[in-house]
């Protein structure tokens, strides 16, 4: 599928969504980049780390913290 992009100042383009949908590109992601016949080709690399990016996104933390108070909480005699 033939999509045109446009090339910014800085370098940038945008990667249209059905072009991402077909290289099965995800967020966040890395991704080699190469030229091949003067055809710019971009390649998606797997990465473990990057894969469980937003984990904990919405995850609630057990007990609220005291701010204003958080020096009650601090053990002192180990230093």
């Amino acid at each position: 599928m033939l999509q045109l992009v446009t090339i910014t100042p800085n370098w940038q383009f945008y990667i249209p969504e059905n072009i991402r949908k077909q290289a099965k590109l995800i967020r966040p992601t890395k991704a080699k980049i190469s030229v091949k016949n003067r055809k710019i080709v971009v390649e998606p690399i797997k990465s473990k780390i990057l894969a469980g990016a937003g984990m904990f996104a919405g995850s609630k933390p057990k007990r609220k913290v005291d701010v204003d108070n958080i020096r009650d909480f601090i053990d002192y005699s180990q230093w």
